[in-house]
């Protein structure tokens, strides 16, 4: 999700981020169950003051067509949203609830200190690495806070199953998957040992970081 304006941010890697949505999620009691419910964390923030930002409001509204549901002011802290996205997002539809999602985000990680850069403007955006863009910080957010990686092993990669427990789009399933390869080097294959799904690339090998087996590479074979 994006709008159309971008924001150059204080850098954000995507364990932080990640670290962040399961702090969120351990606040609000929320850690041991696979669905994440968006507007109890709105209501959440409607009571209780974040450092530097204060207490946040909600304000709803009839967003136009083509104009964005949702967006976040600060000083003082705002959420404007559309009532039907609103509404649509407590009902649990997955996408209304991944634009909760995204503006907690922007709730929670983001201030009046970040630097605009419009639609217009998106060929300055490329110069920046994306862990200092703020769409990209708000939808990392947003991705693990509704799908914890500890969902994806739970449910064995099965991206259907995911989706149906999480209630989110497979495409945000599809994401973590993605990210999990990139950041810990999952292939994402079972261990035929433990049975685990944390092979991960070492060097010309896989090694399982639950068992500590170690495979050749498919094209070597075998098994250490």
């Amino acid at each position: 999700m994006s709008h159309p304006t971008d924001y150059k941010v204080a850098p954000k890697s995507f364990a932080r981020l990640a670290a962040d949505a399961e702090s969120l999620r351990k606040l609000l009691g929320a850690d041991h169950r696979p669905e994440f419910k968006v507007w109890q964390a709105i209501e959440f923030l409607e009571r209780t003051e974040l450092p530097n930002k204060g207490v946040l409001t909600v304000h709803t509204f009839n967003a136009p067509l083509g104009y964005a549901p949702a967006r976040v002011k600060y000083k003082p802290l705002r959420l404007f949203i559309d009532r039907d996205v609103k509404e649509a997002a407590l009902l649990g539809f997955p996408f209304e609830k991944y634009v909760v999602a995204h503006e907690i985000a922007h709730i929670v990680e983001h201030d009046n200190t970040a630097k605009a850069f419009s639609s217009s403007e998106a060929e300055r955006l490329k110069a920046w690495p994306k862990e200092e863009l703020a769409e990209w910080q708000a939808d990392t957010f947003a991705d693990n806070l509704l799908v914890p990686w500890k969902y994806l092993f739970s449910f064995r990669f099965d991206i259907n199953a995911i989706a149906s427990a999480c209630n989110v789009e497979r495409k945000v399933v599809e994401r973590q998957i993605a990210a999990l390869k990139a950041e810990k080097r999952y292939v994402c294959q079972e261990c035929p040992k433990c049975g685990c799904f944390t092979l991960a690339r070492k060097g010309n090998a896989l090694k399982c970081e639950t068992c500590g087996n170690e495979l050749d590479t498919p094209n070597a074979g075998g098994v250490r």
